[in-house]
């Protein structure tokens, strides 16, 4: 169990953590006691400004067919890709317009065959090791990889990312891709309801249980110094130690407590590819090696 101390009540051998400003039977251990109802959030909501809010839009939208001129740059693409060409007045009017197809032909193929080939092989890349101790692992990699580039983004964005790096490889020729790594972390508030204390067990035994439930590798417990019912909690995470705060309401007429939990919380850790078109990328004089310079391949772009 965590280790808790109380005022006005014994207090535990280990001195880090919790104290509540409750009574004590004769064992130390508190009586039962009410926590605060969690407050209410009134949303007014003018059901008036809000029509009038989307109509003023879609009129926006509807003024606004191009989008900043999106939809036409997308049609002027689409229409040059598929041979859709204007009445051509010069050098004279009547002049011959026509389209030769080759490379589109030879572009819409590739990259039709490149795609359902990404789509469809998985893992799309393997691992191979250079030397017989890395063997063991060149599956395990191979895995990690694969779920890198496919799932952690989620597989529409991953399959949009990697029609981007094949078009570019084939209309610019070149395909780039930054691949940074990246951490994603953030304070995340989320509430949970949980049945009240049980009868006959002592308020410690019953937090203690609920915040175990929701925090697992929970070290120690110190309750707020300004209220009765707002508590911080310390636990590990892989190999780090982290803080988190809990809020304890009660809901008498359901007979129910409300954790309010809010951490900090990881939600990505690892490289994100994102291709880039060639304009976009700053290449070394003479440099054929985009990766970055190393022992291991000493003619790289710095």
């Amino acid at each position: 169990m965590a280790s808790w101390r109380w005022i006005g009540g014994t207090c535990m051998p280990d001195d880090n953590v919790i104290v509540l400003p409750v009574g004590t039977h004769g064992d130390g251990l508190p009586s039962r006691r009410r926590f605060p109802a969690r407050p209410r959030k009134r949303i007014d909501i003018d059901a008036e400004a809000v029509v009038t809010s989307v109509l003023e839009r879609a009129k926006q939208i509807e003024q606004d067919r191009n989008r900043g001129q999106w939809l036409e740059a997308r049609l002027q693409r689409y229409a040059k890709l598929r041979g859709w060409l204007p009445e051509k007045t010069w050098p004279w009017a009547g002049c011959s317009n026509m389209h030769p197809p080759i490379m589109m032909m030879s572009d819409l193929r590739s990259n039709a065959g490149l795609h359902n080939v990404v789509m469809t092989l998985r893992p799309l890349m393997t691992a191979k090791a250079q030397s017989r101790a890395g063997v063991a692992r060149e599956d395990k990699i191979t895995q990690v990889v694969d779920h890198q580039l496919f799932l952690e983004p989620g597989p529409e964005l991953a399959e949009r990312r990697l029609t981007d790096f094949i078009a570019g490889g084939l209309q610019d020729g070149n395909g780039v891709a930054y691949t940074p790594w990246v951490r994603d972390e953030r304070t995340i508030t989320s509430l949970h309801v949980v049945p009240a204390i049980a009868p006959g067990m002592s308020i410690v035994e019953g937090l203690e249980l609920e915040f175990r439930k929701l925090v697992p590798g929970l070290v120690g417990i110190e309750l707020d110094e300004t209220t009765d019912h707002r508590f911080h909690v310390t636990y590990r995470e892989r190999d780090r130690e982290r803080e988190a705060m809990i809020e304890v309401y009660e809901d008498e007429a359901a007979g129910t407590l409300e954790l309010m939990l809010t951490r900090e919380q990881t939600l990505y850790d690892g490289p994100i590819a994102l291709p880039l078109p060639i304009e976009s990328v700053l290449v070394p004089t003479r440099c054929t090696n985009l990766q970055p310079p190393s022992e291991a391949n000493p003619t790289g772009a710095p």
